[in-house]
């Protein structure tokens, strides 16, 4: 399967288990008792999501982390 695609998908789970999780937190009260173990598994299933997603973006936060800043009013391109 290609990276774009696997990509797609997590984030697509990851986008449906947010609503998931924030359904089952702030309606807590008026939903059964079952609605803690799928808010507790749930985000398990989302921490392990949210690795993969970084882990499938790792070549972008690695490049970000690690570019050098130009010092502000130095020029963008050199002068010749």
């Amino acid at each position: 399967m290609k990276k774009a695609t696997l990509l797609k998908i997590v984030n697509f789970a990851i986008a449906l288990l947010f609503v998931v999780l924030m359904t089952t937190a702030l309606g807590s009260s008026l939903l059964p008792p079952v609605a803690y173990d799928v808010h507790r598994y749930g985000g398990y299933l989302f921490g392990a999501l949210i690795l993969a997603h970084i882990a499938l973006n790792w070549g972008w936060v690695k490049s970000a982390l690690t570019k050098k800043k130009k010092p502000s009013g130095a020029p963008s391109t050199p002068r010749g």
